[in-house]
């Protein structure tokens, strides 16, 4: 059984043991994709909750460009693809570097890190109604205990026990993965 609360609670202070702790969990593949399609979920939904709190206009779409909007499906949709292509590409590329963490094991990292990033974004949102100004600082640092979560993680998924190893792996990885889905999204746009 996983205590939600206490792993959610360690994962700043310890994301290398909560990284272990969720690897040593055994869950099979169907079991890896449900969590990561809650987690996709949930970040969908914590961006149109913030959303909302920010753009009382139209809060059920969002600004991605000028002139261009998407509904939660299309997001989604995009964070999906986007998150599937980098657990796949960081693992390969991991592998490279002499990791051992599979495809497996880093859709269960980046499955938590969303899980993660809901939590913050919550909160992130609640502030906002005290003190934009506030929010706003929290982001900031939302963001830097993120990427250390990430890298922390990504660490323990691989073995490497070097953060720049992770880090090279994070930034190969989310490359190729925003590449991939620009290209896809180009595809799909020149069919329209």
């Amino acid at each position: 059984m996983i205590d939600l609360t206490r792993l959610t609670l360690d994962t700043p202070r310890d994301p290398k043991s909560v990284a272990e702790h969720l690897l040593g969990l055994g869950l099979l593949r169907p079991q890896i994709i449900s969590l990561f399609a809650v987690s996709v979920c949930l970040s969908v939904i914590s961006l149109f909750v913030s959303n909302v709190s920010m753009n009382g206009d139209n809060p059920f779409v969002i600004i991605v460009g000028p002139g261009l909007v998407m509904g939660p499906l299309p997001v989604a949709i995009m964070i999906f693809v986007m998150t599937l292509v980098s657990a796949l590409a960081s693992s390969r590329i991991g592998r490279m570097f002499g990791g051992q963490g599979d495809f497996n094991a880093l859709l269960i990292v980046m499955s938590w890190l969303q899980w993660m990033q809901f939590v913050f974004q919550m909160l992130s949102t609640l502030l906002s109604f005290v003190s934009i100004a506030l929010s706003g600082l929290a982001s900031l640092v939302i963001f830097v205990l993120t990427l250390w979560i990430f890298v922390a993680m990504v660490d323990r998924a691989h073995g490497f026990e070097s953060a720049l190893k992770s880090i090279v792996t994070i930034v190969l990885g989310s490359t190729v993965a925003g590449v991939s889905v620009g290209f896809v999204a180009i595809m799909f746009a020149g069919a329209m």
